[in-house]
């Protein structure tokens, strides 16, 4: 599944999303990330401290993440399938690109949008 420009202009305006998670008894978790870089069919996302987010990514890797804009009343929710990764040139890249914003990550979690939707009280 592919994102428009303008879901990811969208993504880089509000900044923040909430990434939603479950482990394997399908207990949810819940944080907020700002993220590394958003593509057309993917969103790469940085571990800093997800201590349970990534334990859930490796057992259950289905995901929900939002993102709100509260001056356009306007929200994008999308459901895809991560894959936390520890080493190689991907995960060397954006260590160096964080290393930018004085982040030191652990792991990148590269997330496969499945489906994505707006949604709005237009």
């Amino acid at each position: 599944m592919r994102i428009s420009q303008q879901q990811i202009d969208f993504i880089n305006t509000n900044e923040w999303l909430i990434v939603a998670t479950s482990d394997i008894a399908n207990q949810p978790r819940a944080c907020v990330v700002i993220p590394s870089r958003v593509e057309s069919d993917q969103l790469i996302l940085s571990d800093v401290q997800m201590g349970k987010t990534n334990k859930n990514i490796k057992s259950n890797p289905k995901i929900f993440i939002s993102s709100y804009d509260k001056d356009m009343n306007k929200a994008l929710k999308i459901i895809g399938t991560a894959e936390y990764i520890t080493s190689g040139a991907l995960f060397d890249e954006i260590k160096e690109f964080e290393s930018t914003r004085d982040v030191e990550i652990k792991a990148i979690i590269v997330v496969s949008i499945d489906s994505v939707e707006e949604a709005s009280e237009d």
